[in-house]
């Protein structure tokens, strides 16, 4: 029986396929079956290498790959069996983390309600404080205003206290004046009836007459102008 033809390129996945269902120990059913007659296929069909490959060459070829397959298979399989405790402990430790995140996750959010109770707080404070404000500038001006009327009034009253003083200085003087005046008044009038004592005296002695009266305002014209002067 002739064997059968095909290109690498075109039944490379088929055989691939097929392969799964080879044995690594083939029975002759087995290799007889490989002769069959493909889908497709046609004798003297060029390789990639443009050599012609026969089923068989390419069935000894699997057999040798199919060992190196399988023993990399039992490497991977080992080493998943000794990699899974690891793998279960990356698992917990990720699982813990995860946990720990979660927690925290809750305590931001709670510490977030927190800072938004805080915020309002904040707001009904500062909106507190802006009445305040507001109030404390009202009475500011009101204090403005009464200082104001109150420098007003104390203006007013240092006028009213200087014209106080004035009129109190003038009515010193006044009555200082006036008692100067009396006191040069009295001490005029004590002079002038002791002079006009000593001058009716000398002249009642001059004229040797007892009514000296009569005789200064009948004889004495001069005398009488003299005792008016005095008086």
């Amino acid at each position: 029986m002739r064997p059968f033809y095909f290109s690498t390129n075109n039944n490379l996945r088929y055989l691939y396929k097929k392969q799964n269902r080879i044995n690594a120990k083939c029975s002759p059913n087995t290799e007889a079956k490989i002769y069959k007659t493909l889908e497709d296929g046609e004798d003297g069909e060029d390789g990639e290498d443009g050599e012609d490959v026969t089923v068989l060459e390419r069935y000894e070829e699997i057999n040798r790959i199919l060992p190196e397959v399988e023993a990399g298979k039992d490497r991977i399989q080992q080493t998943t069996k000794r990699e899974q405790p690891l793998l279960q402990r990356e698992r917990a430790l990720l699982d813990r983390e995860i946990t720990a995140l979660d927690r925290e996750r809750a305590l931001l959010e709670r510490e977030r309600a927190v800072m938004e109770r805080e915020r309002v707080t904040m707001e009904r404070e500062r909106a507190v404080m802006e009445r305040e404000r507001a109030l404390m500038e009202r009475e500011k001006s009101m204090i403005e205003k009464d200082r104001d009327a109150l420098l007003r009034e104390r203006l007013a009253l240092d006028k009213e206290k200087a014209r106080w003083e004035r009129f109190s200085a003038r009515n010193e003087r006044t009555e200082n004046a006036t008692e100067d005046d009396s006191k040069a008044v009295d001490s005029d009038a004590g002079n002038g009836k002791e002079r006009f004592l000593y001058l009716f005296e000398k002249l009642q002695s001059e004229n040797g007459n007892g009514n000296g009266n009569a005789s200064i305002l009948g004889k004495t014209p001069n005398s009488y102008k003299t005792l008016h002067s005095v008086c």
